[in-house]
């Protein structure tokens, strides 16, 4: 087969692969979502976790043009894959195709799922439910954050960030096992920038399909992950600075939530 046929073909399956994603990458119905619940309130007693919310850099060679504009805060050329996982490991949401150096908040607020939980929550989430995200993500009612760190003042607020970051560890694992899996990702070396979006999110519909298959080398390749992602950053690649802290904006209802959630979880 000829180069040029190769490459064709490439470019074909992964636009089958973008074109099926919406029905590998879904949403939970109400069922699933009450199932999900359970599952992640059984890491750290968190109740009404639908997903874990996080970004991750996917190395690429440095473009020609604009290249200043794709060097992440780690000071090489990526492309930001933000995803939403839930307990299971599965992609409930993902979205790319925005430059290393733009900030996890502003990728997150031009994403479709922000914007469908912002303006139709209710087709996404119960009353109860929410999404959980590191620091950098906003403090809304369905998108609960831990305290900053240099903020924490009272034992319930320790015990609260505890809980958070062990249940926040559905997504690092789901990283793991996709930069295991797809060694490519660990560098993506492709030369048409334009394609580079729909080959990171098939990837991320192959995910998906390999993880119905429960004797999948799982454990094999997050093992391998996880090894990557540590040699990228001994502090973990996926962590972000202080100054990465979404501008805090008061949210009454954010903030209540996180107050109960804090209560339930320091009574257990």
């Amino acid at each position: 087969m000829s180069k040029s046929d190769l490459w064709l073909a490439f470019v074909k399956v992964v636009s089958a692969l973008n074109t099926i994603s919406p029905e590998v990458i879904v949403w939970p119905n109400r069922e699933n979502r009450q199932q999900t619940v359970q599952s992640f309130q059984n890491v750290a007693g968190l109740r009404g976790v639908v997903g874990d919310v996080h970004g991750t850099y996917i190395r690429i060679k440095t473009p020609q043009v604009y290249p200043q504009s794709y060097t992440c805060r780690k000071f090489y050329s990526a492309i930001t894959l933000q995803g939403i996982s839930n307990n299971n490991l599965y992609f409930l949401d993902c979205f790319t195709g925005y430059p290393g150096s733009v900030a996890d908040i502003r990728i997150f607020r031009q994403s479709d799922i922000y914007n469908e939980l912002t303006n139709d929550r209710q087709l996404f989430l119960d009353d109860d439910q929410f999404i959980i995200g590191d620091k950098a993500y906003p403090l809304e009612p369905w998108c609960i954050t831990p305290w900053v760190a240099n903020r924490v003042s009272t034992p319930r607020e320790i015990n609260f960030n505890t809980a958070h970051a062990r249940t926040r560890t559905a997504i690092e694992r789901a990283w793991a096992l996709f930069f295991g899996r797809f060694r490519r990702m660990q560098y993506l070396d492709m030369s048409r920038i334009d394609l580079i979006p729909s080959t990171i999110i098939a990837c991320c519909v192959l995910q998906n399909i390999c993880r119905m298959d429960p004797n999948s080398l799982i454990e094999l390749f997050e093992q391998e992950g996880q090894i990557f992602m540590g040699a990228d950053n001994p502090d973990n690649q996926n962590d972000r600075h202080e100054d990465d802290v979404a501008p805090y904006v008061a949210n009454e209802t954010g903030e209540s939530r996180r107050e109960r959630l804090a209560n339930e979880v320091m009574d257990l």
